[in-house]
């Protein structure tokens, strides 16, 4: 993966299984419904999340990841800056809350 080589740490999942559309045409404009043609478009979704990029590390990578996309490939990018609780929000008091985290989540 990309960010294994700028030493940045992500994580990759599938959430959508890939489609696949197929369209079959005749050859000929007028007659010979015999002689059809597919065409096949198939879509697959990949997701990466890369955790702590400073701004100049995700210019840098999202531009390294751009010019080395194969042809007909799509891109969609989407930043989100995870900021401090305000003050008169505080944690619970409970250590319940550990058990009601999925693994996962915790650090």
């Amino acid at each position: 993966m990309t960010g294994n080589n700028f030493n940045i740490q992500s994580k990759t999942w599938n959430l959508k299984k890939p489609t696949h559309e197929r369209h079959t045409v005749l050859k000929s404009v007028h007659i010979y419904k015999k002689h059809r043609v597919q065409y096949e478009v198939r879509t697959y979704f990949a997701f990466v999340q890369y955790k702590y990029l400073t701004g100049s590390t995700a210019d840098t990578l999202l531009e390294y990841i751009q010019r080395n996309l194969p042809e007909g490939v799509a891109l969609k990018t989407s930043m989100v800056e995870l900021q401090a609780l305000p003050d008169y929000i505080s944690a619970p008091k409970s250590d319940n809350l550990q058990k009601r985290v999925p693994i996962h989540w915790r650090r």
